[in-house]
């Protein structure tokens, strides 16, 4: 999907971050795209927040492609059973060629360790290991920033070990950019290769900041 000209051209499957104003953010994966309705999937604690009506922000990230931005209104939703909210459609759709990802600040503890380049395909050094540790400062479902007293080496890919919502991750980053601080170091770093669901919950965990 190279260009959206139409909501309607919505695949489905998609995750929709909506944003209603006074509220925040939630997602919608989409379920169904009817010629007058799109239908998605979401979170039973959404529901009492979104009325018949409402207007809504939506934003749509599109792996390597691009962003996509519009605006559109809840027109009903079904709460027996899985929760399902239906927005409208709407072909004022705006293409941002820039990657766009929903970031919050965070405080969360993290150990990591450079990886060994010739060695990709098994994700592991075939060197001693150096457990590094920082904190990861800003985090969306994409990317981090790691704060960090330590020089990192040159290696670009790191393996990074964290926890959050009481369950430990492991995931493969690539750092594009070092700042140096006065004190501290942060590490600009964009995941590799991290599974779906993963980055759902890496999603999640991000709206329920945005949420609190």
């Amino acid at each position: 999907m190279k260009k959206l000209n139409t909501t309607q051209q919505i695949p489905i499957d998609s995750l929709l971050r909506i944003y209603k104003k006074g509220y925040g953010y939630a997602i919608l994966t989409v379920i169904d795209v009817h010629q007058r309705y799109i239908a998605g999937e979401c979170s039973p604690d959404i529901m009492p927040f979104f009325s018949h009506g409402d207007q809504v922000d939506v934003y749509l990230w599109v792996e390597k492609q691009a962003s996509f931005d519009f605006t559109v209104q809840v027109t009903g939703s079904i709460t027996i059973g899985e929760p399902v909210l239906f927005i409208s459609h709407t072909d004022a759709v705006k293409q941002n060629s820039e990657r766009r990802c929903l970031k919050a600040n965070v405080h969360l503890p993290v150990r990591f360790f450079t990886l060994d380049t010739g060695d990709l395909d098994r994700g592991m050094s075939t060197e001693k290991i150096v457990h590094h540790s920082g904190t990861i400062v800003e985090l969306s479902d994409r990317e981090a920033v790691i704060e960090c007293e330590e020089s990192i080496a040159e290696e670009p890919l790191i393996k990074i070990h964290l926890s959050f919502n009481n369950r430990d991750h492991e995931i493969i980053g690539h750092i594009d950019k070092r700042i140096q601080g006065e004190h501290t170091k942060k590490y600009e770093v964009t995941f590799t290769g991290t599974p779906s669901s993963l980055r759902n919950e890496l999603l999640d965990y991000v709206i329920s900041i945005y949420r609190e």
